[in-house]
């Protein structure tokens, strides 16, 4: 799918799709027989490189403090020094040693001027074919996904390769000199936007890295350069059902997106200890019907926020250690704490409330289930 794009980007589509394992399918179905096997390899390499040599800055004074081969280095974004990356000029070359894999990665537009004479990467052939921006997005099995790709791509396939985080300093190139692991953006569907409408997202280049001397610079948000994120790709999308992705879908920005056999699952979770004792919790079946209604309500008590706890629970108000609480809340923002996952200053507590009590309300009487709303497309506001 992304070669097909990369055909046709000049005046084609942006794919968004669920999960990139059927790009990896795909790719098997048009490669030789050894490049279908070197696949494979890629995601066994990337499972068992070592700690602190990829996806990891380390910090150093000099070469010594430096494992392997890598060496001390300054960050020209950070000013400080890191290990070099050992992967910078390509994986397989540096994991793999046989002769099918014995060529550095293609540049792309993040190597520095005459990387090529340098010898980090080789010139693409054509020397201007297309380069590919695929979307990193902020967790790790999305980071996994887009490294996977920026290896096939850039050393398989010879095709150019950058990656695209939606914000203007947060890096995560996997041939990244110093092995950057930033966190960028969620989702960012204008990136997609960006890349439809220009098709090369080199283009957006020198902009983008005026926007990014602002903030390094601390110039304010609303009076700085903006910056512009450009791809093609994104790898994993969660719900594609969106009526914004729909839409662009309908308008001919994106292709359709691709269902690849990978089923989110969302859970009941429950203590191991709590499993232990109540088995038939482990199933819904268990919390279900009018028999279980009084035992769903001993069992999951209500969480207390440290105000609650020092005014309702603590006999001394929280003015002495407890076990539970050390001190009282300083602040609005501590009141409404469940917990002190910083200090430790309230470890938090459960307490039966009247919602608990099937004596008083016999039909309505409930325990408390906890829920985390978390919306992937907010993250990034």
């Amino acid at each position: 799918h992304i070669l097909r794009h990369a055909q046709h980007s000049q005046n084609g589509k942006s794919r968004v799709v669920k999960h990139t394992m059927m790009v990896n399918g795909m790719l098997f179905t048009k490669m030789q027989h050894r490049l279908g096997a070197a696949l494979a390899l890629v995601a066994i390499i990337l499972s068992t490189l070592p700690k602190g040599t990829w996806g990891q800055r380390t910090a150093c004074a000099s070469d010594e403090d430096c494992p392997g081969t890598t060496t001390c280095i300054a960050d020209q974004d950070l000013g400080e020094r890191f290990c070099s990356n050992p992967f910078r000029s390509g994986c397989l070359q540096n994991k793999v040693k046989s002769a099918n894999f014995n060529k550095i990665r293609v540049c792309n537009s993040d190597d520095p001027e005459g990387a090529a004479k340098q010898g980090l990467c080789r010139t693409p052939f054509p020397a201007e074919a297309f380069e590919i921006r695929l979307f990193s997005l902020n967790w790790d099995s999305a980071r996994f996904q887009v490294w996977l790709l920026q290896i096939i791509l850039s050393e398989l396939l010879d095709v150019p390769t950058t990656l695209e985080t939606g914000h203007s300093n947060a890096k995560i190139n996997f041939y990244h000199p110093t092995s950057a692991l930033d966190a960028g953006n969620s989702q960012d569907l204008e990136a997609l936007i960006n890349g439809d409408q220009v098709g090369d997202c080199r283009v957006l280049r020198g902009a983008n890295r005026l926007a990014a001397l602002d903030e390094i610079n601390g110039v304010p948000h609303e009076e700085g350069r903006p910056y512009t994120s450009c791809a093609h790709f994104i790898s994993e999308v969660w719900d594609t059902s969106l009526d914004r992705t729909q839409d662009l879908v309908f308008r001919g920005v994106l292709e359709p997106p691709q269902a690849l056999g990978v089923l989110g699952q969302e859970g009941w979770y429950i203590p191991k200890f709590l499993a232990q004792k109540e088995p038939a919790l482990l199933s819904y079946l268990g919390l279900q019907g009018q028999e279980n209604r009084q035992k769903l309500a001993e069992t999951f008590k209500r969480p207390t926020t440290w105000g609650e706890y020092c005014s309702l629970v603590s006999k001394n108000n929280c003015s002495a250690p407890d076990g539970v609480a050390t001190r009282a809340p300083e602040n609005d923002w501590e009141l409404d704490r469940m917990f002190d996952e910083e200090n430790g200053a309230y470890i938090g507590h459960f307490r039966a409330t009247a919602k608990n009590n099937c004596t008083l309300f016999p039909e309505n009487c409930t325990g408390h289930i906890a829920d985390y709303p978390v919306s992937l497309y907010d993250q990034q506001n």
